[in-house]
């Protein structure tokens, strides 16, 4: 009996230990998400298996709430070219720990603020093959979703760490696991695979060769998502990053998101 009873006290014991270090892995990768202000200018350029493109630009705006920006995080996509979608906008706010996230859009064809429920998560962002739900998990480290570790691996000869994350309770998410491998130098996910049971199907993939550094935060200038169903793509390219200080509160305010310019 003394026997099986060490046998369960390490068992407990090494679950809580890889606990631990998902949490750090974890506490790095948003450590990474800046508490300051910063805008981004972007270009999303999506491809389907036709060859048919079509590239759009735009800029982010985020900054945590509260002292020391230790309070939610507040996400703004705002969208400005080509014509048909210039105007067109999506706020994330992302309250912490143990409270479910906000999400809106504004498209002017619609000309009102729609929030973000239901099975709306997994619809397509503008046209492209991340979808609200990709782009939340992209902004916030995957806040509120449930991680373990598994062994490390490497990424053109980096270390990375790979976790695997299980959407919150309630997020009507079409995927029930996603993996992610995470450069262990700067705590960015270099590719993520999102799963529905054993099938994969959508991938992020980028190079470490895209790795910016801004300040203290580091991140990805080019990203790519595809969607192994369809043979269509998206890439992602951030072409500038700076921090900024007092953006103004309308950026991140459902009732005027879309109207801030």
């Amino acid at each position: 009996m003394k026997y099986w009873t060490m046998l369960l006290a390490l068992a407990v014991f090494t679950q809580a230990h890889a606990g631990d270090d998902a949490r750090r892995v974890l506490d790095c990768m948003r450590a990474n998400v800046p508490s300051a202000a910063q805008v981004e200018d972007i270009q999303l350029s999506s491809s389907d298996s036709t060859g048919t493109t079509r590239a759009l630009s735009g800029k982010i705006y985020a900054q945590r709430k509260g002292t020391h920006g230790s309070g939610e995080l507040q996400v703004a996509l705002r969208i400005e070219s080509p014509t048909p979608y210039a105007g067109a906008a999506y706020l994330i706010r992302e309250p912490g720990a143990g409270r479910q996230s906000s999400m809106f859009v504004y498209l002017p064809s619609v000309g009102r603020v729609r929030r973000i429920t239901g099975a709306f998560v997994d619809g397509s962002l503008m046209g492209t093959n991340f979808s609200y739900q990709d782009f939340r998990q992209l902004a916030t480290a995957f806040a509120g979703s449930t991680a373990t570790l598994e062994p490390p691996s490497t990424i053109e000869q980096r270390p990375v760490y790979v976790l695997s994350f299980r959407p919150a309770a309630g997020s009507h998410s079409s995927f029930d696991r996603v993996r992610a491998w995470v450069d262990q130098k700067t705590c960015v996910p270099l590719k993520a695979s999102f799963y529905a049971g054993n099938a994969l199907l959508k991938a992020l993939t980028a190079s470490a060769d895209a790795l910016r550094q801004s300040g203290k935060y580091w991140y990805l200038s080019e990203m790519t998502m595809s969607d192994l169903r369809s043979g269509s793509q998206t890439v992602l390219r951030v072409a500038h990053v700076g921090e900024g200080v007092g953006i103004d509160k309308h950026y991140f305010e459902p009732g005027s998101f879309y109207q801030a310019n």
